[in-house]
């Protein structure tokens, strides 16, 4: 992630500087994905892979709309944002270590990733039992 999407005061919907420099990096894709990523890239005749016909990059609610879509097709319900909160919730449920978690998600803080990390009252115990004591 080098750059994001939003306005200047002349433009809109225009490819612009991350919000801060920790928004800018790199990140892992897993390789079943790559082909569908290589048949976007060479798809797209602009920088963006996701844009509209004007070859703008869409608005978040263009985006919103089309998860929509597939739901209402699918019978759920979910937003892209939520997307987001299942990856992380996922992420901290299998044990991931929480930097990643933070590095992956973009968060300046740690402590803004363990918004999504939830224990069960039996993971608590299970926590206790295996504490060593000394």
């Amino acid at each position: 992630i080098r750059h994001s999407v939003g306005s200047t005061q002349t433009e809109y919907r225009q490819i612009i500087r991350t919000k801060t420099p920790k928004s800018i990096r790199d990140i892992p894709i897993v390789e079943p994905l790559r082909p569908y990523l290589m048949e976007a890239l060479e798809y797209s005749h602009t920088n963006p892979i996701l844009c509209d016909y004007d070859g703008k990059p869409f608005e978040i609610c263009t985006i919103d709309d089309l998860v929509k879509r597939i739901d209402y097709k699918y019978g759920s319900s979910v937003t892209p944002y939520q997307l987001r909160h299942y990856f992380a919730a996922n992420l901290f449920t299998d044990g991931v270590n929480p930097k990643a978690i933070q590095e992956l998600m973009g968060h300046s803080e740690e402590s803004m990733s363990l918004y999504y990390a939830f224990s069960t009252k039996e993971e608590q115990r299970e926590a206790l039992e295996k504490r060593r004591m000394s």
